[in-house]
This record gives C-alpha cells, structure tokens and sequence, in this order.
C-alpha cells in the first residue's frame, strides 16, 4: 500500500511545492510504517495553510470513528485499523505544527490547568490562542475539536496504538472489555 495514487510517479517528484501540489486525501492506512514514514515527509513539504487544513481534516475524521465515549477495542478490526490511521496522519500533522505554533509562556509553563493529555490537544490549545490573537472566524470550530479529542476515551485509544505500535509479529488483539464503576 502507499499514500500515492498509483499514477504518480514519485521518483519524479523532486521539489516541496510538487509534493505539496499532489493534495493527498488523509490516509485510511497507515498501519506500515513505510507509509506512516511517506505520511510523515509529504506533511513536511506542505505549506502551513495545508498542515492545518489537513491537521483539522484528520481530526474530525477520526473523532468521527472515535466519538465521546466509544471504546475503541470493541470496534472491528477494520473500524480500529482506521482509527489508528486517522489518529497517525493527525499525530504527524501535530509534529510539523508544533514548531510553527509553539510558544512557551510563564502562564502555560507554570499552570498546571494548562497541562496537556496529548501533544494533539497542545498543537490545538496553540492553534486556538493563536486563531484568537488575529480574530479569526474559526475559534469556536477549533474549541469544538478541542473537546471532542479531550472526550474520547484515552484507555481504549492507548491501547489501539500499542496494538499497532507493537513490533511485528507481536502484534496481538486486547478486546479488554471497559472498566465498571
């Protein structure tokens, strides 16, 4: 599998801006690290506009496959598989935002309400302040992503990552069923 359509001849592809002009949908695969790693570098040549707008893609779909409250490790193999991939293409755009939008303040750095669950909720708290700053319309569509990642059930996303995560040949499924209250 590959990111690329079958018609690109990516050994052609020799500048940023010819990557960038490919608009690649966000993936629905990303479980080989091969093209985990082809994600990661067509992220990198992508303008800012394009990180974020895909950025913002990636997380609304995977907040799709993974509402409030849903635990992950019930879902088929298929439905986890594309979580996992969402989640992956929203964690690389996180890497190559958080350089452009990361700026450390003694109000951030010293309040403990401002920790963050993930480095994903950190790239949209900075996203949300900076979006803030310049006035723009789309604060309160940022505050709703926000919210929903804040929502979704971290155990259950955790342990999708490790499956996926684990080295080959280990992989193994952990349909632990939630925690009782």
């Amino acid at each position: 599998m590959s990111i690329y359509p079958k018609n690109v001849d990516t050994s052609r592809l020799m500048y940023k801006f010819d990557i960038a002009a490919l608009n690649l949908p966000i993936p629905d695969d990303l479980t080989d690290r091969r093209d985990a790693e082809a994600w990661r570098n067509y992220v990198d040549c992508l303008s800012p506009a394009q990180q974020i707008r895909n950025f913002a893609e990636a997380l609304d779909q995977f907040h799709a496959l993974a509402p409030a409250g849903r635990d992950l490790r019930t879902a088929s193999e298929d439905e986890q598989s594309k979580a996992y991939s969402k989640w992956m293409a929203a964690s690389c755009l996180t890497a190559a935002l958080h350089g452009k939008f990361h700026f450390e303040t003694e109000e951030t750095y010293r309040n403990p309400d401002k920790f963050y669950k993930s480095d994903i909720e950190q790239v949209v708290h900075n996203i949300v302040d900076f979006l803030k700053a310049v006035n723009s319309p789309d604060v309160q569509a940022w505050e709703d992503r926000r919210a929903c990642h804040r929502a979704v059930d971290n155990d259950s996303l955790i342990a999708l990552i490790h499956k996926f995560e684990a080295p080959r040949g280990k992989q193994t499924v952990t349909p632990s069923a939630p925690k009782q209250p």
